[in-house]
């Protein structure tokens, strides 16, 4: 609390006063402010967004009041805690002690677990945005600037929201459970004494056993003890009663405010969860791969079903322990045993841990990369089947050479890759044999030593083959997958743009499919136009949305093989510059450095076809017949025109775009790391 401005240090001063105010005004009442404005001014909102920013706009709201006593009569707030501090609340015997460490200990539980819950809330709500399309906000609120033109606005207003939300969520973590502590603590004195009262004769009895009193006297000395004891009890009564209508008129109003708020949050809340978005609707009932989807990707499903990353049409339990397993086994252990060898062993040199570091980093990334193929295998086939939707079926004869295109590129480079990774992985396992010594393909640690027997080095070998191979194979058919999925994208807009350039002449043409009246021939053209148009921009949300669902899916997993590849193609690179040149083991390292940069290529020039594609959608309109159009069909048109500005950009985890900029920024940064280690190598050691 001191340090979020609601408790003052024991010398208290003008500066943390002014600091207190300063955070409370700073992010206490301006955070709800400017998302109810944003809530008032936003143009056609709808009853989703408005419960993303109510319930947010009530419960930091209410902090406003609530906080309000911690920072304007912080000297009453001092005085209703130390009121525990009374003497009378300190008089108890050892037998009663428990009752007080009881509430101790309970205090500080709350504490420790609603602070966590507290902390766990605000990050799992900051961080919601990130798996949600477009770059939003966790809450949206009303700035000067748009938050979205540059991602440095993004940034520091995401800094802001979380900074504002976090210091309310916090600072209720911490004083609700110190509030609830002060009626705990009032509760323990109650119990003291209802035990005072309930054993008042046995107290007496035992103060007279401790004196040196006649019997005689021992009636009279017992009675003054009662009626003292008594008066005792009725003093410690009253201060407690006085405590506990201080916390009433301290804390009344904070309680009542969180009170009123929660019944709102709360519903709010549950409208939330009732408003969650139904999956989305797979389009092949039975998910059989029919049209596109077994066109494009027969090959790369049949293969990551048989490596566990695609259940079979019947979804069974047994497939879903085979995956487990699998991943377990060769995706996940490899890098780990990998990785243990390289901290475990002893004297080992640059050249020894670049021999490890980049299958240790390449494989590593797989463990991220490969785990939504095995936790949402769900989610993955209705991401795939979202190109069966029947709007991405219609075309015409003459536009149908744009799918078949994008279909053949789909196999050719599912072929090309599979065959490159193979090769790859097939070098990479002889390379042993043409070494000296027992080497294994990479080092692991392993609780006995391969190089004892035979039998111990062929298991081993197998292994790591069969470890390493199931992921190489595994990201030959993926990221082929991956990158045909936004070709395909591609392609339809393509379509798109295609439809909207020859509008007239479609339209032409329906005419002279019909026999229609010279005099009805302008009236049906308006309207067959109009329906054209409406349908393209249907077309058009389509394939935004197919886009939205690729990056809510597959962002992580590009993200991790990009932030991979980076360190990976440095390593490749140091490795080449260590070795003998054209030597079998520079072959199959350059091999191995080809399809890691073949890897990357892909998702970069199709994000960057994507992006040129949509943003020349305008150009097709412009080159059409527009002017020949009517009044309503050119707004529609300027209508979509607006639309199509905004950039269909699909980024990696939300912070690097597919582009071939970010493909040439990838070389950059793994050349600038080459440098920093070939410095290291070079650098003579004492």
């Amino acid at each position: 609390m001191q340090i979020l401005g609601f408790y003052p240090p024991q010398k208290y001063k003008i500066l943390y006063k002014t600091y207190a105010y300063v955070v409370y005004c700073a992010f206490t009442i301006l955070i709800p402010v400017l998302a109810a404005l944003n809530l008032l001014l936003g143009e056609d909102v709808d009853l989703e967004q408005i419960s993303d920013n109510a319930f947010l706009v009530c419960q930091t709201g209410c902090f406003i009041i609530k906080f309000l006593p911690f920072v304007n009569n912080v000297a009453k707030i001092r005085n209703s805690l130390f009121m525990i501090e009374c003497p009378l609340f300190h008089i108890y015997t050892k037998s009663q002690e428990y009752i007080i460490d009881e509430c101790v200990a309970t205090c500080r539980r709350n504490c420790r677990l609603f602070l966590t819950f507290c902390i766990i809330t605000l990050i799992n709500w900051s961080i919601s945005p990130f798996f949600l399309p477009g770059n939003a906000l966790p809450v949206e609120i009303w700035s000067p600037f748009e938050h979205k033109a540059s991602r440095k606005f993004y940034f520091w207003s995401f800094v802001y929201v979380v900074a504002g939300v976090g210091n309310g969520a916090i600072s209720s973590g911490v004083i609700d459970p110190l509030l609830a502590g002060l009626i705990s603590h009032a509760t323990s004195q109650l119990k003291l004494l209802k035990n005072n009262l309930q054993f008042l004769d046995e107290h007496a009895e035992e103060k007279i056993a401790s004196l040196n009193i006649s019997f005689t006297e021992r009636g009279t000395v017992k009675a003054d003890f009662i009626y003292q004891q008594i008066k005792l009890c009725v003093n410690h009564h009253i201060a407690i009663t006085e405590f506990v209508n201080v916390y009433e008129n301290t804390y009344s109003s904070v309680a009542f405010i969180q009170f009123a708020a929660s019944v709102v949050v709360i519903c709010i809340s549950c409208l939330r969860l009732s408003m969650k978005k139904k999956p989305l609707r797979n389009f092949q009932e039975h998910q059989e791969m029919k049209g596109l989807v077994e066109k494009s990707f027969r090959v790369n499903l049949l293969v990551m079903q048989v490596m566990g990353f695609y259940p079979p049409q019947k979804y069974k339990s047994l497939y879903k322990i085979y995956t487990y397993v699998v991943y377990c086994a060769f995706t996940t252990l490899i890098p780990v045993l990998a990785t243990l060898e390289l901290f475990l062993a002893e004297n080992i040199n640059l050249e020894q841990i670049s021999d490890n570091a980049f299958i240790v980093c390449e494989a590593g990334c797989f463990i991220i990369k490969y785990l939504p193929f095995v936790r949402n295998a769900d989610k993955i086939k209705k991401s795939l089947f979202l190109i069966e939707r029947p709007m991405f079926h219609i075309y015409t004869k003459r536009q149908e050479h744009i799918i078949e295109e994008c279909v053949a590129i789909c196999r050719r480079n599912c072929r090309l890759f599979l065959t490159f990774c193979t090769i790859t992985v097939i070098n990479w396992s002889i390379t042993p044999f043409f070494l000296p010594g027992n080497n294994l393909p990479v080092e692991i640690w392993s609780p006995f030593e391969h190089k004892a027997s035979r039998k111990f080095y062929f298991l081993s070998f197998v292994y790591i083959v069969a470890g390493v191979g199931n992921a190489a194979v595994s990201s030959g058919v993926i990221d082929p997958l991956l990158a045909g999925l936004i070709s395909h994208a591609t392609s339809q807009l393509k379509v798109l743009k295609n439809n909207l350039q020859f509008l007239d002449e479609h339209a032409e043409e329906r005419i002279a499919s019909r026999n229609i009246s010279f005099i009805e021939r302008k009236r049906f053209k308006a309207d067959f136009i109009y329906q054209q148009i409406k349908l393209c921009v249907n077309h058009h949300i389509a394939i935004t949305e197919f886009i939205d669902v690729y990056e809510d899916t597959y962002s992580s997993s590009v993200f991790i093989q990009f932030a991979a590849s980076v360190v990976v193609i440095c390593i490749s690179c140091l490795r080449l510059s260590m070795v003998e040149p054209f030597t079998f083991t520079f072959f199959v390292m350059a091999l191995f450095l080809w399809t890691m940069l073949c890897e990357i290529f892909l998702y970069c020039y199709y994000g960057t076809i994507l992006y040129e594609e949509n943003h020349s959608l305008t150009n097709a309109i412009y080159m059409g017949k527009w002017y020949n159009y009517d009044i309503k069909s050119m707004k529609a048109l300027v209508i979509l025109m607006e639309r199509s500005k905004r950039p269909m950009i699909v980024t990696a985890g939300k912070i690097l775009d597919l582009s071939l900029e970010t493909f040439t920024t990838i070389l950059r940064r793994a050349y600038s790391l080459l440098l920093v280690l070939k410095n290291y190598e070079s650098t003579p050691t004492e």
